[in-house]
C-alpha cells in the first residue's frame, strides 16, 4: 500500500490518498479500517482527516490478498514528530518535526538528550540509531514565546526486505 503523506501521524484537517498495490483491477480493491469494509476502488482518500480515521488500514484485491496494516495516528496537538509508515532493517531514515504554525526554532532529542538545535525540522537518522525514542520541539513567537513538545516517539523496523 502507498500513502502520501508516506508519515505515520499527521495533524487533523489535513488530506491522505492511500493507494491499494495489491495486484488487481480498479475496481477489485476493498479498504478495510479496523476490519471493517469502508470503500471499494483503488485509491481511498481522506480530505480532512479527523480524530476518528485513526487506526489499521488494508486493502485486499479481488483474489482475498491483503496488503500490510498501515496505522494512522491523527492527532490535534500542535507539534508532531513524524517517521516514515514503513521502516525496514538496514533503512536510514529521516524524522520530521511538523506544525501548521510558523516556528522560529526546531530541537530534537534523542532519549531526552538534546540532539539537534536549528532551524530545519528534519533529523536524518542512520538505520543503527533507529532503535530509541525521539521527540521534538519548536518555539512560537505569538504575543509571547512559547515552546511546545511532540509526543515521545519509538522507531520500530516495519520488518524484512523481501528476496
Amino acid at each position: 500500500m502507498t500513502v502520501i503523506p508516506n508519515y505515520n501521524k499527521i495533524l487533523t484537517g489535513e488530506k491522505i490518498k492511500m493507494t491499494c498495490d495489491v495486484e488487481s483491477d480498479e475496481s477489485g480493491c476493498s479498504w478495510y479500517h479496523e476490519n471493517i469494509l469502508i470503500y471499494t476502488g483503488k485509491d481511498y482518500v481522506i480530505s480532512m482527516t479527523e480524530i476518528r480515521h485513526s487506526g489499521d488500514y488494508q486493502c485486499q484485491n479481488s483474489a482475498g490478498e491483503r496488503s500490510e496494516i498501515v496505522t494512522l495516528n491523527v492527532t490535534t496537538s500542535e507539534v508532531i514528530l513524524q517517521a516514515p509508515i514503513y521502516i525496514y532493517e538496514g533503512d536510514d531514515v529521516s524524522l520530521r518535526c511538523y506544525s501548521p504554525y510558523p516556528a522560529n526554532q526546531t530541537i530534537f532529542y534523542k532519549n531526552n538528550q538534546m540532539i539537534q538545535n536549528n532551524d530545519s525540522d528534519l533529523l536524518p537518522i542512520k538505520s543503527t540509531d533507529l532503535t530509541s525514542t525521539y521527540r521534538c520541539s519548536k518555539q512560537f513567537l505569538r504575543t509571547f514565546y512559547k515552546t511546545s513538545s511532540s509526543d515521545d516517539t519509538s522507531i520500530t523496523y516495519t520488518g524484512k526486505y523481501c528476496s
